[in-house]
């Protein structure tokens, strides 16, 4: 019941509990940004209510499944691998479009996130903690 952890154990949850980490910053960083949606909104008027309310309920919905797939990362469900890494993909193309557009105040801390995410993720402790070799 109380076995110490052995550096082979240790170094195998390294990878996914990085990536986790990763992972809960970015959902709840959507879930925030949805948050932020509706505080502005009640102090404003948006041009267009029906996008308004189309992009807060998309961000919540969409951190809602991200915190998911990290909980389910940090349990080592095997789906969970592919989720995280289709969502470093998602976030790095954002990090594209952010630098495009000069907003590097938001580029780098998540494409520097992400990359690390992925890099933990496919690393051979990350690989093998959702029973990948």
């Amino acid at each position: 019941a109380g076995r110490m952890p052995t550096e082979e154990t240790s170094r195998r949850t390294r990878g996914p509990t990085i990536a986790t980490v990763v992972v809960v910053a970015q959902g709840l960083a959507l879930v925030a940004f949805g948050a932020w949606l509706m505080v502005v909104r009640s102090g404003d008027t948006p041009s267009n209510e029906s996008v308004y309310q189309g992009s807060t309920a998309y961000m919540f919905v969409t951190g809602a499944l991200v915190l998911l797939v990290a909980v389910a990362a940090r349990r080592g469900v095997g789906w969970a691998m592919g989720a995280a890494v289709f969502v470093q993909l998602l976030a790095l193309a954002v990090t594209y479009e952010m630098a495009k557009e000069g907003f590097w105040a938001g580029a780098v801390p998540l494409g520097l996130a992400s990359v690390v995410a992925l890099l933990s993720l496919l690393s051979p402790s990350g690989r093998g903690a959702f029973g990948r070799s």
